[in-house]
């Protein structure tokens, strides 16, 4: 009756054991797309080993059998048999418990399944340590794959934004290039067009100077020529003047001396009335000497008036010419500097286009790497502390398996 009993106690555990498989299969089958089919498994299992106790246990009531296996003792063995029996089934219950706990915090489907399928039969436990074995690898593996992504997502983020940082200064850098040669562009042209316009005016200016020099000349040479007339007929007339007073005063002279000869021999000649020189003869010859002189003034102030107005031209000639040599040269030298701006404005339009487009590049990558990446780095610590927890929950169902329960409670 005490086998019986025994082998009836094993049969409830393994009814109670599958009443909480099933239980605990309907909390996971939204987890587990494959749970269902191990459940069907594992029933079919346990169904067939009910009803091989039931069997059992009915063979083991027979009366015939009670008394021939009661007097040989060979009973011994269900037993021993019961007896591992609930041994491991009270470590694979643990370990089952022990992922399952691990499993829902983790959210893992696979420690789920694997808490069912440590509650397998005893002879598949070894698969299921391999299993284990396997996943625990896995874990690592991805935990390792992990920690290199998050790496790499690191490094390269930073390196786009780096990029992108230094491409945005870049655009702002070419941007004011362009500002800058654009009112280059605009200053040059405006000094060039004043430039331009004092180079025509001074030209004008030129003009202007050569007719009135024309004039000024023209002007002197008439002057010169009537002051040189008027002196020559007043040469003439003062010339007349002196000539003839001076015939008469000879005259006078002459008389005088026969006068005197004439008076050594006593003779006494008639009373004869004298010539005097006219009173008038002298301002009229002293009028023309000075009209003489004015005139020849008034052409010395004319050439000295020539002289100073020719050097006062070509000094003005020379510093026209010179200044506009000067405009010109620098209308050139400003002519090329324009040339050398559209020419770089040209090019800073090119360095903007390729650097918008390396700037939508980066936007693209950086859009990528953060599709990529954003998940793994927001939830990176609590997935490598859930993964580590999956590992430590499979290798402590591992150890309570082997024998380690007391052991793994304890610590």
């Amino acid at each position: 009756m005490k086998k019986n009993a025994e082998t009836k106690t094993a049969l409830e555990e393994t009814k109670n054991q599958l009443a909480a498989d099933t239980k605990f299969l309907a909390n996971v089958k939204e987890m587990c797309a494959t749970a269902d089919e191990d459940y069907e498994a594992r029933s079919k299992v346990r169904g067939e080993e009910i009803a091989a106790v039931g069997e059992a246990i009915g063979i083991l009531t027979e009366d015939d059998s009670k008394d021939t296996m009661g007097a040989s003792g060979h009973l011994g063995f269900l037993q021993v048999s019961a007896r591992n029996r609930r041994t491991n089934s009270k470590r694979q219950q643990e370990a089952a418990r022990l992922l399952k706990k691990t499993g829902s915090k983790a959210k893992s489907a696979q420690l789920l399944k694997l808490a069912v399928a440590v509650q397998g039969p005893a002879d598949a436990m070894k698969q299921v340590q391999e299993q284990m074995d396997g996943l625990i690898a896995e874990l690592k593996k991805t935990q390792k794959e992990e920690v290199a992504k998050k790496d790499y997502c690191d490094k390269e983020i930073h390196t786009n934004e780096m990029e992108t940082k230094a491409k945005e200064e870049e655009k702002a850098d070419l941007e004011q290039l362009m500002k800058d040669l654009k009112t280059a562009v605009e200053t040059l042209t405006a000094e060039i067009k004043a430039l331009e316009t004092s180079v025509l005016e001074m030209q004008i200016e030129l003009k202007r100077g050569a007719e009135d020099r024309i004039k000024e000349s023209q002007d002197f040479q008439k002057t010169i020529n009537e002051q040189r007339a008027t002196q020559t007929v007043l040469q003439k007339a003062l010339d007349r003047l002196n000539a003839f007073y001076a015939k008469k005063a000879a005259a006078l002279i002459q008389k005088s001396k026969k006068a005197s000869l004439m008076g050594k021999h006593k003779q006494t000649p008639p009373a004869q009335m004298e010539y005097k020189k006219s009173a008038g003869a002298s301002g009229a010859l002293t009028m023309l000497e000075h009209i003489i002189q004015e005139s020849k003034d008034v052409e010395e102030k004319a050439k000295k008036a020539e002289n100073e107005a020719l050097a006062a031209y070509n000094t003005f000639v020379t510093d026209s010419n010179a200044a506009i040599a000067a405009s010109q040269e620098s209308i050139m030298t400003k002519t090329e500097e324009i040339a050398k701006s559209n020419k770089a404005l040209v090019d800073a339009k090119g360095d903007v286009r390729t650097n918008l487009d390396d700037l939508l590049s980066l936007g693209e990558a950086s859009a990528a790497l953060h599709q990529d990446c954003d998940f793994l780095l927001k939830h990176y610590t609590e997935r490598q502390e859930s993964r580590a927890s999956e590992i430590e929950g499979i290798q402590a169902a591992k150890a309570v398996l082997g024998g380690a329960k007391m052991l793994f409670l304890q610590k």
